[in-house]
């Protein structure tokens, strides 16, 4: 363990801490590394919230979002998040936090989008509300980052939506065959995508470019937040 940000340890101290840990609790670090590492930056939400809302103003419908690699799925709750930076705020009903990005480029437009139905896939999902889930989300995030500390303290207690565990390429060819009238078919994931199966790649491009969702043709798109 790490001092907080607060403390001054000299460094031969938390050498001597960190040989020592290794040494008493190998078994227990061994199976941490078998997982692969899954930050589940919440920060990340600003690039969805300025995405849904581009196609609100686009196409005024409710959205439906499907996450590959979702993991804990806290990307996918983006929707009560509020977002201030550099001259611009959305601003939702009971916003549950507020993201402050370096923002760099054009304003999202203004306005407010709706989230029609939302659902994940992750080979190793993490249950973000279980003592052990939420353990390992802030063992994943850097001691100094108080900011982001704070926020899965804040947003892991609230997070209902259920993530598949399985295939990404399975999950998604189910759910594009179910089809979602009247609603655009909005397709995240992270850079982790770069290390899906190919039959997975292939789905993600179709569902990102062919405007076809399984029983009924609708708008859809495919977009990545971030790494």
């Amino acid at each position: 363990m790490l001092p907080s940000p607060q403390q001054s340890v000299p460094l031969v101290n938390l050498r001597m801490a960190v040989q020592a840990a290794l040494r008493n609790h190998a078994a227990h670090i061994l199976r941490w590394l078998n997982y692969i590492p899954q930050t589940n930056e919440i920060g990340r939400s600003a690039v969805l919230i300025a995405t849904a809302l581009i196609l609100e103003r686009r196409f005024n419908l409710p959205l439906i979002v499907s996450e590959l690699g979702a993991s804990a799925g806290l990307n996918l709750l983006f929707d009560p998040f509020a977002l201030s930076s550099h001259g611009f705020t959305y601003q939702p009903h009971k916003a549950t936090l507020t993201l402050t990005p370096d923002w760099r480029g054009a304003a999202p437009p203004p306005g407010r989008f709706q989230i029609a139905g939302c659902a994940g896939v992750d080979l190793s999902p993490i249950n973000p509300r279980s003592s052990e889930g939420f353990l390992r989300l802030c063992a994943y995030t850097w001691p100094d980052q108080t900011e982001r500390l704070q926020q899965l303290a804040g947003i892991c207690p609230a997070q209902r939506v259920a993530i598949a565990q399985g295939d990404a390429a399975n999950w998604l060819r189910l759910r594009l065959a179910a089809g979602y009238p009247g609603s655009p078919f909005a397709l995240q994931h992270n850079r982790g995508a770069i290390f899906f199966p190919p039959n997975a790649t292939k789905l993600q491009a179709s569902a990102g470019n062919s405007g076809t969702a399984g029983k009924s043709r609708h708008p859809s798109g495919r977009f990545c937040n971030g790494s």
